[in-house]
């Protein structure tokens, strides 16, 4: 009776450290700094995100330097969703994430309530 409790005991334990370890990887792989180029636009940005369990944070810096705070970042999954505000303009944003690679669907929220979309396409470290 020991003997089969050890072994089922045993065979969790390491189920559960293979699982920890994806995780870990996983989680690895968002974190640092992604050069992000705009579809149609030539200038680009960088993204650097620090990832704690399912929240995100960091900041949005553009090609000329001005930099802005991640609101409410959140990975759910491979998607990533956050907002931040430049030059007085808010923006949301969300990122489907492909390993190296994250396509980008960000949303300007213009007074009125008119909104402009932008695309891009972000990849760590700025790989290609």
């Amino acid at each position: 009776m020991k003997k089969g409790f050890i072994v089922a005991t045993s065979a969790t334990v390491l189920m559960m450290l293979s699982m920890t370890s994806f995780v870990f990887a996983k989680t690895e792989g968002r974190t640092g700094q992604w050069v992000v180029v705009y579809e149609g636009n030539p200038e680009t940005s960088l993204l650097t995100l620090n990832q704690a369990g399912d929240s995100a944070t960091g900041q949005w810096m553009t090609e000329k330097g001005a930099t802005s705070k991640i609101k409410d970042g959140r990975f759910s999954g491979d998607i990533l969703t956050f907002s931040f505000v430049h030059d007085k303009a808010h923006f949301t944003a969300t990122g489907h994430l492909a390993g190296d690679t994250m396509s980008l669907d960000i949303v300007e929220l213009q007074k009125g309530g008119k909104t402009t979309e932008i695309h891009g396409k972000a990849t760590r470290n700025g790989m290609q």
